[in-house]
């Protein structure tokens, strides 16, 4: 649910039953021990701001099964918003390849040096790449239709 783990500073590992569909918004927060948060395959919806915060986050991987995110006001299909803001230690990232909006994904990644979006992408919205200081490489795709304010 919402916040389920929220600030569990000692969590390190994730196991996930093969039943989970959905994980709610808030869920990782502020999890500083945790390096992995990569996802099973079965997953469909996850909430916005899953790993905020989580500073010994180094890579996640996210299923093609995820269709989208959790707002407060509900599912929100074919969009991913606000998920590592301030995950310092971030260095590798796999997004869904059918995700077509993303918002608000990276800033202050301060590891983040470079990242691949899928192909199926059209918008990238606000703040996606802000305060990224060795982003050396991006590699946007031909679907895109519209970019908004990156790095502002």
């Amino acid at each position: 649910g919402n916040t389920a783990f929220y600030s569990c500073t000692s969590l390190y590992t994730l196991h996930y039953p093969s039943t989970l569909k959905d994980i709610g918004y808030n869920c990782f927060y502020n999890c500083k021990s945790l390096e992995d948060g990569s996802l099973p395959e079965g997953i469909e919806y996850i909430g916005m701001n899953l790993y905020n915060s989580c500073s010994s986050l180094v890579k996640v991987t996210l299923p093609d099964s995820i269709k989208g995110c959790i707002d407060s006001k509900g599912k929100v299909e074919g969009k991913l918003q606000s998920l590592f803001v301030k995950c310092t230690s971030l260095e590798t990232v796999k997004l869904p390849k059918n995700i077509k909006i993303i918002e608000r994904m990276f800033p202050s990644c301060d590891n983040l040096k470079s990242f691949v979006l899928p192909e199926a992408l059209e918008r990238i919205q606000g703040s996606c790449f802000q305060s990224l200081p060795y982003l050396t490489e991006l590699t946007i795709p031909d679907t895109v239709t519209y970019i908004g304010n990156m790095w502002l």
